[in-house]
């Protein structure tokens, strides 16, 4: 007779909120939980050694936060194996702090057994009273029927939530997640974010999820062009420092492009008169005047749209600038002829 065919079906537990997902069966560790010096990453085959990243000197510390960011194929999940000696590094070296546990996440859940029920593969990690087990499982949406139910019919979803169950009633105080997202839909992502609202422990995440990362990281190492930048924000502060960065390169490219345009002097509308005769009468003396204080009246602007980091304002009136420009020298060459 299994285990549970002993198990008497008791009522569905409520979801109780008041259970945290904690790092204290795990030793408290050391105030630096990792820490790199001269590091890069990479990987080695039959060609030689490829370097994917260069790392700043890091020192993560106990309790922290940080989630590794940037475009596919930047390093992301090689630099994590790295620094959880997976994968050898080229140079430099990965130091792990005194008792860390690490608990390590990644896309895959192929150690499942899908033919066991989801509350059995979860006993088989930690063995508990039935109740405890449900009550806990419920944190990760499992609820009511849905323990005895067998693992080979759960959803990729479903399977990632049990994996991360598993993984945290281990207590690590180390949680290292990999995309722990793909395959959620908003009621398991938004069960994730409460869960490690409620973790302990340390934190390093890999993750294209915006919302998680936005919610979680207090500070980021993002990959880009070979190489580690070790922000130390949140994820909004990056993105606003981000905008501000693009809007200084926007600046600097609309005020080369206005004062690269020609400019001319300014005349007056007691001026010689128009030369030809025989064009239409036109007051292009007027019209040249008129283009003119346009002009003032867009550099005014401008300048004021530079100000107030306004990128879109600072665009269109660049154009603008440029356009009464041209009508200005054509104007002036039709007065002139």
């Amino acid at each position: 007779e299994t285990r549970l065919a002993r198990l008497e079906r008791i009522a569905r537990p409520d979801l109780d909120e008041s259970i945290s997902i904690s790092s204290g069966g795990a030793s408290r560790t050391g105030q630096v939980v990792i820490s790199t010096k001269g590091l890069k990453v990479g990987y080695t085959d039959v060609d030689g050694p490829t370097e994917l990243l260069k790392v700043p000197d890091l020192k993560l510390a106990r309790g922290s936060r940080t989630a590794v960011i940037g475009d596919n194929g930047t390093g992301k999940t090689t630099f994590v194996k790295t620094v959880l000696g997976m994968i050898p590094p080229l140079d430099g070296f990965v130091a792990v702090g005194q008792s860390v546990k690490v608990g390590y996440y990644s896309q895959g859940v192929d150690d499942l057994d899908d033919e066991q029920t989801v509350l059995e593969s979860f006993l088989d990690i930690k063995n508990m009273p039935f109740e405890d087990a449900r009550s806990y499982l419920a944190r990760f949406l499992f609820q009511g029927e849905d323990v005895f139910r067998e693992v080979g019919a759960c959803s990729g979803g479903e399977k990632s939530r049990l994996a991360l169950a598993r993984l945290l009633i281990t207590e690590p105080n180390l949680l290292v997640l990999d995309e722990p997202t793909t395959h959620f839909d908003i009621p398991s992502r938004e069960a994730l974010e409460q869960v490690l609202h409620s973790y302990t422990g340390t934190i390093l995440l890999v993750s294209h999820d915006r919302h998680v990362v936005s919610l979680l990281a207090e500070s980021l190492l993002v990959t880009a062009n070979g190489e580690v930048d070790h922000f130390k924000g949140t994820f909004d502060e990056w993105s606003q420092a981000q905008r501000e960065a693009e809007v200084q390169v926007a600046t600097a490219m609309v005020l080369e492009r206005v004062k690269a345009a020609p400019r001319f002097q300014p005349v007056k509308a007691t001026g010689p008169k128009r030369r030809n005769p025989a064009a239409p009468v036109i007051d292009m003396e007027q019209v040249i005047v008129d283009l003119e204080h346009k002009l003032k009246e867009i550099e005014t602007q401008l300048q004021t749209a530079t100000v107030n980091q306004d990128f879109e304002a600072m665009t269109r009136l660049g154009e603008e600038h440029i356009s009464t420009q041209s009508r200005l020298e054509k104007s002036l060459e039709d007065w002139d002829t």
